[in-house]
């Protein structure tokens, strides 16, 4: 039975969505998003982990608030009693983006070797 929780976060203003970015690359994270709150003047992101088991769900629940504890001012832990069933699989805007951006940089970089090499190959035709 797989085990789950709920972490709301306080972020320091500016910082929202890289921590966003950085919750969505830590194992166990499910969803990671930005949440309107009229109530605080800081952002509040909501993040939901999963895992097989509870003493797996505390250790990934720890290395993930642990990856954006300089810009945390404040955290609440929901556990999901026993019993409930897995969460679907949702996807966020920021994490394709993430992925999309990455995915750029990485091939921007193989693309240009390639401009270059045929470049200098002409070059040495000619």
């Amino acid at each position: 039975m797989s085990s789950r929780i709920y972490v709301m976060l306080d972020i320091i203003t500016g910082k929202s969505n890289w921590a966003v970015q950085t919750l969505y690359g830590k194992p166990g994270v499910m969803l990671a998003d930005e949440v309107e709150d009229e109530l605080k003047s800081q952002p509040t992101l909501i993040m939901v982990l999963e895992a097989d088991e509870r003493q797996r769900l505390a250790e990934l629940t720890i290395q993930a608030l642990s990856s954006i504890a300089c810009v945390t001012e404040g955290v609440q832990l929901l556990p999901v009693k026993n019993g409930q069933l897995p969460m679907p699989r949702v996807k966020s805007r920021h994490h394709h983006t993430a992925k999309k951006r990455a995915y750029r940089q990485k091939n921007r970089g193989i693309e240009e070797r390639e401009v270059l090499s045929r470049r200098l190959c002409k070059i040495s035709l000619n």
